[in-house]
């Protein structure tokens, strides 16, 4: 019997030791992790971050308290570029603020649009404001002054046509150098003024018509190889010296009810037949239409008071110039190395006196 107990005694103290081995050897149970605000609220930010903002227009407030665009964000990573458009259309109000002008290099470099509608209100173009874009057509038409900075245009080798009416335009240095790609300008009614080298050397224009009082700064179109029609009528034209020198292409040279100031060398060396002054005033300026080599045939119609010196020298394949009475003064070579060309006056005009004073050939009409 205490045997019998003694069995039963180990076996008990064997299955506790085997119990309190098992649970020695199984690891513990992980505790429950919880998760903090703090680490809540930046999970939180990383999931905005990650879904990005609508495309953003950038703008300035300026000291009047209108809004000056500064084209949309292409920069942050939180927020989506622009998708292109055919039509960019420009907001009227931004934050509340009334849109007056589009910053320096705004839209530089822009790729996301191919023309413009501008605000109503637009009054200011800064420096480079459109500057290498994909620009492909311009139109402005607004009734409201508007002042376009240096190169506002610049490098849009895009751009095909620009139209620009019923306006007051100022336009800075440059504005469209490096169109490569420009075939026609024209600008109806209102006042267009350009600064120098405006669309100096773009060899794909082939159109210029200016029904509009146009002052034209130095070099203006000079270069343009491609220009083949020059219409400038239909108010006062002021050209900067040397504003179409090489032309070389030029075909066709029309000026029709126009005041007319034209600077020195303003033609020189343009490959145009025939030039027709009609029904205009002013005053032709010196080595204005200078070996123009191509140039057969001259018609002056009354209203023109001077010829600059040496305005036609070197034009050795016109045959007949054409000059009314209204001309009181002609420079000294205006008609030098003409061969011999032969000058139509009217009896007793300043014209004939100078036919006579010089050796010159002409008939009294």
């Amino acid at each position: 019997m205490k045997r019998l107990r003694k069995y039963a005694g180990i076996l008990t103290l064997a299955l506790l030791l085997t119990a309190c081995g098992k649970d020695s050897s199984e690891p513990a149970a992980a505790p429950a992790q919880e998760v903090t605000a703090q680490e809540a609220s930046a999970q939180t930010a990383t999931e905005m971050t990650q879904a990005k903002l609508p495309p953003v227009m950038l703008y300035r407030t300026k000291d009047d308290g209108t809004a000056a665009l500064q084209g949309y964000d292409t920069v942050s990573e939180n927020v989506e570029k622009p998708e292109y458009t055919d039509v960019l259309r420009l907001p009227e109000e931004i934050d509340g603020l009334k849109v007056t002008a589009i910053d320096a290099e705004g839209f530089a470099d822009a790729d996301y649009f191919g023309s413009v509608d501008f605000p109503e209100r637009i009054f200011e173009m800064g420096d480079g404001c459109f500057r290498n874009s994909t620009l492909s057509d311009l139109t402005l038409h607004e009734t409201l002054p508007m002042t376009y900075g240096n190169e506002a245009f610049a490098g849009c080798e895009k751009l095909e046509h620009v139209w620009l009416t019923d306006s007051d335009m100022t336009f800075g240095n440059d504005a469209f150098t490096g169109c490569t790609g420009m075939a026609d300008f024209h600008y109806q009614e209102g006042t267009l003024i350009a600064g120098n080298n405006f669309c100096a050397g773009l060899t794909g224009m082939w159109n210029l018509i200016l029904d509009c009082d146009a002052t034209l700064g130095k070099g203006a179109f000079s270069g343009c190889t491609s220009l083949t029609h020059i219409d400038l009528s239909g108010g006062t034209v002021t050209l900067g010296d040397d504003c179409f020198t090489g032309c070389t292409g030029t075909e066709t040279l029309l000026f029709t009810e126009a005041e007319l100031h034209f600077g020195s060398g303003c033609f020189a060396g343009c490959s145009t037949e025939s030039l027709t002054i009609s029904d205009c005033t002013g005053e032709i300026g010196d080595n204005c239409f200078t070996d123009c080599k191509e140039m057969q045939y001259v018609l002056i119609q009354e209203g023109i008071t001077k010829i600059g010196a040496g305005a036609f020298a070197g034009c050795d394949r016109i045959e007949t110039f054409d000059i009314p009475a209204s001309v009181t003064e002609i420079g000294e070579g205006a008609f030098a190395d003409c061969g011999g060309a032969m000058l139509m006056v009217p009896a007793g005009s300043y014209a004939a006196k100078y036919a006579e004073g010089h050796g010159l050939e002409y008939i009294e009409k």
